[in-house]
């Protein structure tokens, strides 16, 4: 997980750690009841005697980020509860969290999606890029070191971002179309790996059977871990997305099309034991 960087003052590091007793505290009394902001805070300027202004728990969370709060420098311990807002849902500092990441800008305006954590580990868009980025990197150091030949390196890059021959059997797989919502939008439609990347070996990277061709909204919740699907293609939906997510997102009703293969059941139950979020 991305932690908290050194160089914090020591008002800031006094904050954080009352919040942190505070919020556990109230999580003990009240059990799994979401917390309002306002008696989490009136308790910690109470105990540390902190400025109310500079006591904000909405800028420990997970889940929500203001334009102007950055990880490095505030560790989240909440998730923010769209279903019942303003309260929060205390988790703890290093929680394995998975789940989308919503910037609210100052002043008020739509939230926009800005990253994603996956079992604690937190990925901004722009991060995502330069992860792919590594990876073509390390297949054009294969190549050079005459571990895999030009044609193996190409539909390796071609597989690593979505396109070429893997894009072209996974949506052949799946009538080329989503295998959700039956669009033919290829432009909407990603072709992503279900075994991660970084997880297979080079024959499973390229087996269509172990990608699923789905609209870019239900691919990044999908690879957030907050959906799944078992091997008859009923859809799994993580209750760490709030209804009105669920809503949001026309989940209700939806499942796989058509019953999986064998080989991507296989690989949709590893999916659902390492990052579906529970």
């Amino acid at each position: 997980m991305k932690k908290a960087q050194s160089g914090k003052s020591g008002k800031m590091q006094l904050i954080e750690r009352t919040m942190e007793q505070v919020a556990r505290r109230l999580q003990k009394q009240y059990g799994n009841r979401p917390l309002h902001p306002a008696e989490i805070e009136e308790q910690v300027v109470e105990e540390c005697g902190a400025e109310r202004g500079s006591v904000n728990a909405r800028d420990y969370c997970y889940n929500r980020k203001n334009k102007d709060v950055l990880l490095n420098k505030k560790r989240p311990m909440f998730e923010y509860d769209y279903d019942t807002p303003p309260h929060y849902r205390f988790l703890g500092f290093d929680h394995p969290y998975s789940g989308l990441c919503y910037q609210h800008p100052k002043g008020g305006g739509s939230r926009q999606v800005i990253g994603h954590w996956v079992n604690g580990e937190y990925f901004p868009g722009d991060e995502m890029r330069r992860t792919v980025s590594a990876d073509l990197d390390v297949i054009a150091q294969r190549k050079l070191r005459g571990e895999i030949d030009s044609t193996t390196a190409v539909v390796l890059t071609e597989a690593r971002i979505g396109q070429g021959g893997f894009r072209t059997a996974v949506l052949r797989l799946w009538d080329n179309r989503c295998c959700v919502t039956g669009s033919v939008a290829h432009e909407a439609i990603r072709a992503s790996h279900i075994k991660p990347w970084r997880e297979s070996n080079d024959q499973q990277r390229l087996d269509p059977h172990n990608g699923l061709p789905l609209v870019a909204s239900l691919d990044a919740l999908f690879d957030a871990g907050l959906i799944s699907f078992d091997a008859n293609g009923k859809l799994l939906v993580s209750p760490r997305l709030p209804a009105a997510e669920r809503r949001i997102f026309g989940l209700k009703g939806k499942n796989l099309t058509r019953r999986p293969s064998a080989k991507t059941a296989e690989h949709l139950a590893d999916h659902y034991s390492k990052r579906f979020k529970q």
